[in-house]
């Protein structure tokens, strides 16, 4: 489960850092982290379950049908034994009664011991035990290979597991989750993302959770330089999204900002401000 967890969460970051732009070695995360944030993920488990409850119906549907088989071929079987064996009975008592009729006493009784005996009664004479033919000659090469390919089957079965019904939905979970969080604060797509890569409609409902996914990060004030335009200025309320050491992602209504504070000293003292886009005030939050 640990594995499975570590591949949805690692995913997950890669898919986050690739739709905000920025390489995810940027901000490492530990392995427990990614852990923890793989199984917290909707998506991937949903997709798990779906597909361990198709293979239960399945597997349930083809042995409740073989059950269902053997047992008509049985009522079958009986049926068809009762009726022969009504009609033998019913042949046999009127070729008796006939041979009553027809013959003396005594002769009847001569003639149907002649015949020997019947039903359960027949002795089986020069029982010969024939041994079966080897089909295939070599059976250890033919099971050591049948043995080779089953376990590549396994193995191939296995990678196209974890990647599409774990790491796939994953990573794309991240990339909505990122983008749903920047439009909800612009109001705009991120720039890499053309609309044909996201409808106004879908952005829209990424914004409205991305709303929501922005109560668990704070907002700072950052005093910047004259000669730092291009930064986020004082006295708009920041985002922080990431941040290790000395370097943060920061979001505001002009977009992101990967800041460096190299080796000057810094603080990220607490806003009030917390900037939200017109595109989410209509949405319904939970």
């Amino acid at each position: 489960m640990g594995i499975f967890g570590y591949a949805a969460g690692k995913s997950f970051n890669d898919g986050w850092a690739r739709a905000a732009g920025i390489p995810t070695a940027l901000f490492p995360s530990d392995t427990y982290e990614l852990v923890l944030q793989g199984l917290s993920l909707k998506t991937p488990w949903l997709y798990v379950a779906v597909g361990i409850v198709m293979l239960i119906v399945i597997f349930s549907s083809i042995f409740f049908l073989d059950t269902f088989q053997e047992r008509r071929n049985n009522l079958i079987r009986h049926r068809r034994k009762a009726y022969e064996s009504y009609w033998s009975r019913y042949n046999r008592n009127s070729r008796a009664k006939k041979a009553r009729v027809e013959y003396p006493k005594g002769i009847a009784f001569e003639k149907w011991r002649a015949l020997g005996s019947r039903g359960h009664w027949i002795k089986v004479k020069n029982m010969q035990i024939l041994r079966a033919q080897r089909v295939f000659p070599y059976t250890k090469i033919a099971a050591s290979l049948f043995l080779q390919l089953a376990a590549i089957a396994i193995l191939v079965i296995f990678y196209f597991f974890i990647k599409n019904i774990i790491m796939r939905p994953a990573s794309t979970e991240g990339a909505q989750e990122y983008i749903g969080m920047y439009a909800a604060v612009t109001g705009k797509r991120p720039s890499q993302f053309s609309i044909s890569d996201i409808e106004p409609y879908f952005l829209k409902e990424l914004a409205c959770k991305g709303r929501n996914e922005l109560r668990k990060y704070r907002t700072v004030k950052i005093a910047t330089e004259k000669n730092e335009a291009s930064l986020p200025s004082s006295d708009t309320g920041n985002y922080v999204l990431k941040g290790t050491d000395k370097i943060f992602l920061l979001l505001n209504t002009s977009g992101s900002t990967v800041r460096s504070f190299g080796g000057n000293s810094f603080d990220l003292k607490e806003s009030d401000l917390r900037p939200i886009s017109d595109i989410v005030k209509s949405c319904h939050y939970s």
